[in-house]
């Protein structure tokens, strides 16, 4: 809900000042000084397609998006707004990227004057290894993909990672590569020991060596591979290569299941596949809820479906041993004296396998 007063005859003065980077000072001088004002930026790409190039959606959404934080955090609209001319540290912001600063009258949750906006630009990552890499497919699976990547000079350091091939429709390959540096950013990743940073000739797995969570199948994804710094700064162009993942396959991977030590309302298991290079789905159901379903197919499924996309945060590849376990599939905790399955099952992008269970009861409950 969007409120409506009489619009104000107010516009907004808006200079970027100290633009590097990743930073910039906005400095925005208001028309009248009674009027109260939000001032943010937005991606001019952000802009064009997400919001249509439309003025009207850019103010709704910060709106809506304010509201959104004011309920999260109990903040009131004057925490908000501004009056008089102030100055805007902003960062975090992506390399060589084209933005728009922009500032509109605000009072309460009403929009009160139209919108004032200034373009401004980033500065470049400034490259200064001349490092280039030559990328081939070693194996190309469903699900997962093995990358060769071999550097012109084997002392760049540098950052590799796979991205749906669609975000070239939208984004140049160093835009995509400016996105990654400022998302590990947000993780704070250490960029001398993280390691996901290679040098040398190097074969690695997407899901294994790069952490991409498995690939859908059939789907055409990109790898990126550029140098970074010590510092998390870009040193070289970016790389690119496509590739088409495979046809989804099933598998005639085993898992062995075994119940080490049991309380009342824990238990420890081991799961020990055939093969060490396939992801497989680990967990713990109640006994009965096995026997809500005909085959062990309709309840694999089930199962896929009550995790969704979170599912992938349960599969794991090789042999895990003495895992600690308190909750079931759907987190409740493990209850004295009661029956549960200990189930696994292949799982990359889909069901590859059958279903591997292993029953066991917790202990009694424990007497005060």
């Amino acid at each position: 809900i969007f409120e409506t007063v009489a619009m104000t005859d107010c516009s907004f003065t808006i200079e970027p000042r100290d633009v590097t980077k990743n930073s910039v000072l906005l400095e925005v001088t208001p028309e009248r000084n009674d009027v109260s004002y939000y001032v943010a930026y937005v991606e001019r790409k952000a802009f064009e397609n997400d919001f249509h190039g439309s003025d009207s959606e850019l103010m709704q959404a910060t709106v809506a998006q304010i509201r959104s934080n004011m309920a999260l955090t109990g903040a009131t609209w004057s925490d908000f707004v501004h009056l008089g001319a102030k100055s805007f540290p902003v960062a975090s912001l992506l390399s060589g990227t084209d933005y728009y600063a922009f500032a509109f009258g605000l009072d309460r949750g009403a929009i009160t004057t139209d919108i004032s906006k200034k373009p401004f630009r980033t500065a470049a990552a400034e490259l200064t290894d001349d490092c280039t890499f030559d990328i081939r497919f070693v194996e190309i699976g469903a699900s997962t993909v093995d990358v060769e990547i071999v550097p012109s000079n084997s002392s760049t350091r540098y950052y590799a990672t796979f991205m749906e091939s669609s975000i070239l429709e939208t984004h140049t390959p160093d835009e995509v590569a400016a996105m990654k540096i400022s998302e590990e950013e947000g993780w704070q990743t250490d960029w001398v020991n993280d390691p996901r940073i290679h040098s040398g000739t190097q074969t690695l797995n997407s899901n294994s060596d790069l952490g991409i969570a498995p690939f859908k199948p059939q789907h055409d994804y990109t790898v990126f591979v550029f140098g970074v710094s010590a510092e998390g700064e870009r040193t070289t162009q970016v790389a690119t290569k496509n590739v088409t993942t495979a046809e989804f396959q099933k598998s005639d991977m085993t898992i062995q299941i075994q119940v080490g030590e049991r309380t009342d309302r824990s238990c420890v298991l081991s799961f020990t596949p055939s093969v060490d290079d396939e992801l497989y789905y680990i967990g713990v159901v109640p006994y009965e809820l096995r026997g809500y379903y005909t085959t062990d197919e309709e309840f694999m499924q089930a199962v896929v479906y009550t995790l969704g996309d979170y599912i992938e945060m349960y599969c794991v590849r090789g042999k895990m041993d003495g895992l600690y376990c308190q909750s079931d599939l759907l987190g409740d905790e493990l209850k004295p004296g009661t029956r549960y399955l200990a189930i696994a099952f292949g799982y990359m992008s889909g069901v590859t396998t059958g279903l591997f269970s292993e029953e066991f009861t917790t202990m009694d409950a424990v007497q005060q």
